[in-house]
Parts: C-alpha cells; sequence; structure tokens
C-alpha cells in the first residue's frame, strides 16, 4: 500500500514487488489515496504482511496514510510482518513513521524502514529490489 505525490515513492513499491515477485509471493498493491478505505482494511485482515509506503510531507506521512495507519490501529492486526518505506525531500521521517506505527500495534517489522531522496537511482531501485526479496524470505 503505498502513498505518493511525484511517483517516487509508487517507484520504490513498484521496485519492492518486483523483489517479493522474485521469491514467489503473491501481493496486491494499492494506491491508498484513490482506493477504497474499507477495502484496504479487508485485505490487511487476509494478508500475512503489509508494506506501506508515504513520501515525507512536512515532517510526516501523507493525509491518507495517516487515516490509514489510524484504522489498522483500531483493527490490531497482530500476527503479521510489516514494514515502512517511502521518498523525500528534506527530512525523511515517513517510513520511520510507518514502521514505528505498525510495531506499535503489534506487527512484527523484521526490516528497518526504506528510505530515499528524491527521484531514486538505478542502485537505490535495486536495494528496492532486495528490501522486497528479504521481506519476501521474512515472511517464509
Amino acid at each position: 500500500i503505498y502513498d505518493t505525490m511525484y511517483n517516487a515513492t509508487k517507484t520504490m513499491a513498484e521496485a519492492i514487488s518486483r523483489g517479493l515477485e522474485k521469491q514467489g509471493i503473491k501481493y496486491k498493491m494499492f494506491d491508498v489515496a484513490l482506493a477504497d478505505p474499507s477495502d484496504l482494511i479487508t485485505e490487511i485482515f487476509k494478508a500475512k504482511a503489509v508494506l506501506v509506503g508515504s513520501c515525507t510531507i512536512n515532517g510526516t506521512v501523507l493525509r491518507p496514510t495517516a487515516g490509514l495507519l489510524e484504522e489498522i490501529k483500531a483493527h490490531r492486526f497482530r500476527g503479521k510482518l510489516g514494514a515502512g518505506f517511502g521518498s523525500y525531500g528534506w527530512s525523511g521521517e515517513a517510513p520511520k513513521t510507518i514502521s514505528a506505527a505498525l510495531e506499535g500495534v503489534g506487527l512484527t517489522i523484521p526490516r528497518p524502514p526504506l528510505g530515499f531522496k528524491y527521484s531514486l537511482t538505478e542502485s537505490e531501485l535495486e536495494q528496492c529490489e532486495e528490501f522486497g526479496e528479504a521481506f519476501a524470505q521474512a515472511m517464509k
């Protein structure tokens, strides 16, 4: 699940998904700003894990992501894996905020949050794929 302003976080989500695919993990990808909140909660309920991404704006996550994190908190999805990722222009708090929120409601966070500044380089895209592969390994 991702939220994006200038497509950098979407690009990260797509690269992470390639890493999941390499490890044979089936997944669904959603843009939180376009998806129905009830559908997102239903999909999280059915999933073994959830990756949430947002760019950083004014030192925090985008508003739709903040709403999603509140919904996750209300439903207490324990026993799942989770992690945060995202892009930023200045300070980069969003990935850490996401991972902390997920961990705070009982999700296991097998990987540190992943964040990159502005548009991603080829090396950073490779790191996103590796992040997805490592997360997939933790799911097995």
